[in-house]
């Protein structure tokens, strides 16, 4: 356990009632620069007061879940927060805190919160800029479940589970694979509905165009496609972040047009990226296929290229 907090009197309340429970060796901490030094080390629960002395503590958590900062983004995180406080705790609470508690507060309140999260934990929502806690209260059935994704809960087997302790390394390496490949399929879910709602524009008539949303998601489907690319290029998944480059290729070439993309090319979208959702099916022949589609468009783009006639306002991007 670390505890963030300025003042010794509470720090020492609190650690007094957690020992009973078998949380022992505290470290507490009075400033920043402290706390980020502890959570060098695997930490099972953090209690952290959001207005420690240098601390910007949505930054902080945020650094945790993704791994920036020490080697457990499963880590129980609890803020603990005065009503006065000039902290937004609308942001803290959805910064990836599993439980904010208010003071003044007593530490065996404290303890029974603990004691909730060495019983059950929340799933994680995992996506591209945010991996925090669940606060759905049901399931939402529209496919945005499969962006939750289960956390190994350190602090529950070791306040209850002490004989597994050995096993708690394997545990969070499992977690880190899950929540990589969750994100992994975000990405690919992200294009996937941009290359909807760009198919959905292209269904209206081209008089109710407004080029300004045209360009803003193009600049999407661009930017996500280079994240599966450096996410996936040189690695088992190279071939999807070939098709995920054509993909962005297409989308540049129209950033800044005065007419939106022809059919042609909004279709050749939307089939990169129905194969690129398929490229990590597995088969055998998936990397072969894939690398296959992204010649032909290369072939397309090359062949456009040589036409040129000038008079479609596409970009060309060399």
């Amino acid at each position: 356990m670390v505890l963030g907090e300025a003042d010794p009197m509470f720090s020492s309340n609190v650690i007094d009632a957690l020992v009973p429970r078998g949380i022992r060796d505290a470290v507490v901490c009075r400033s920043s620069e402290a706390l980020r030094a502890a959570l060098a080390q695997p930490v099972d629960l953090l209690l952290c007061d959001v207005d420690l002395p240098g601390l910007d503590f949505c930054v902080l958590a945020q650094d945790i879940r993704f791994g920036r900062l020490g080697s457990h983004p499963f880590t129980v995180l609890i803020a603990t927060a005065r009503p006065s406080t000039p902290t937004d705790l609308g942001k803290v609470f959805a910064s990836g805190v599993d439980y904010i508690v208010l003071k003044p507060m007593t530490a065996d309140l404290v303890v029974r919160r603990v004691d909730g999260f060495t019983r059950a934990r929340k799933p994680f929502v995992v996506t591209e800029d945010f991996i925090g806690p669940s606060r759905r209260a049901k399931r939402r059935n529209d496919g945005s479940d499969d962006d939750v994704t289960p956390v190994p809960n350190t602090l529950r087997v070791k306040v209850l589970h002490n004989d597994r302790v050995a096993l708690m390394p394997r545990l969070v390496e499992i977690g880190l694979q899950r929540m990589g490949k969750k994100r992994a399929e975000t990405q690919i879910k992200a294009i996937g509905r941009l290359t909807q709602r760009m198919y959905k524009m292209h269904q209206l008539p081209p008089y109710r165009d407004n080029m300004a949303d045209w360009y803003v998601v193009l600049n999407l489907l661009a930017e996500k496609s280079d994240a599966v690319v450096a996410a996936h290029k040189g690695a088992d998944a190279d071939h999807a972040a070939e098709i995920a480059a054509r993909i962005g290729v297409l989308a540049r070439r129209w950033v800044g047009a005065k007419t939106r993309p022809p059919d042609v090319e909004v279709m050749l979208i939307a089939q990169l990226s129905d194969a690129l959702a398929g490229a990590f099916a597995n088969a055998a022949d998936v990397p072969e296929i894939a690398r296959q589609i992204a010649a032909m468009v290369d072939g397309f783009l090359t062949k456009d290229a040589e036409a040129d006639d000038g008079g479609n306002g596409a970009v060309s991007n060399g």
